[in-house]
């Protein structure tokens, strides 16, 4: 039974992988900001509940430090658009760049690194990244800043890769589609247990070789 720990379960793509996966033999450890606010998940068989908020640096550590055993797959899913900053660069400001880049690239590394030592031989990590990450992708612009955080994530991700790869542990990351949730809209493509269900093939499929792997929710690879 792989022990999986997924962050930002509270609701959209975490949510939907985390009974996903749960319904395919793995004990979750489902994280949320606000855990007692979070229905549906906690009267899942193999989920367990806990709060965990990534923005935090004092959170994870404690996390980190408080969690026995080891981690088969860690999924880094937790994202934020930043309100405006889904429109244009000019409505940016500091702050709320600030929030996407710690939720979005420097969380995951922080993370990943913190439960380094923790991560099974064979271990998988998954960063929850995006199209809207990929450079060669980019030709309509908009977005500037939730792109950018997810290119840096995608940067991290090779990063780690290359950091974990000697320690037998895949770091992938992982587009998961144009998703109908808050952030992605009702307009999307395809529903979150749809993405979860890719999502959590891809994880089912993951082989070292993949090692530093941008890919879709098909398992397809992205160009970067």
């Amino acid at each position: 039974m792989p022990r999986t720990v997924i962050t930002g379960a509270s609701r959209g793509i975490g949510h939907a992988l985390a009974i996903e996966l749960a319904g395919r033999g793995h004990d979750v450890l489902a994280l949320c900001r606000k855990p007692v606010e979070v229905t549906g998940l906690a009267d899942v068989d193999g989920v367990t509940v806990r709060g965990l908020d990534v923005a935090s640096p004092v959170a994870m550590h404690s996390f980190a430090t408080s969690l026995d055993g080891t981690i088969d797959i860690l999924v880094n899913n937790a994202g934020i658009a930043g309100g405006k900053l889904r429109d244009n660069l000019s409505e940016a400001d500091f702050q709320m760049a600030d929030d996407v880049f710690r939720v979005n690239a420097v969380a995951p590394l922080l993370l990943t690194r913190l439960l380094a030592d923790r991560l099974a031989p064979g271990a998988l990590v998954v960063n929850v990244s995006s199209i809207m990450g990929s450079n060669a992708a980019n030709t309509s612009g908009g977005m500037a800043i939730y792109r950018a955080s997810k290119a840096a994530l995608n940067s991290i991700t090779r990063t780690l890769a290359a950091e974990l790869g000697p320690q037998d542990v895949t770091v992938l990351a992982v587009h998961p589609g144009w998703v109908q949730t808050d952030m992605g809209g009702p307009s999307a493509s395809i529903d979150k247990e749809t993405s979860a269900r890719g999502i959590a093939q891809v994880i089912a499929n993951a082989e070292p070789s993949q090692n530093g792997a941008y890919l879709d929710w098909k398992g397809d690879s992205l160009p970067w």
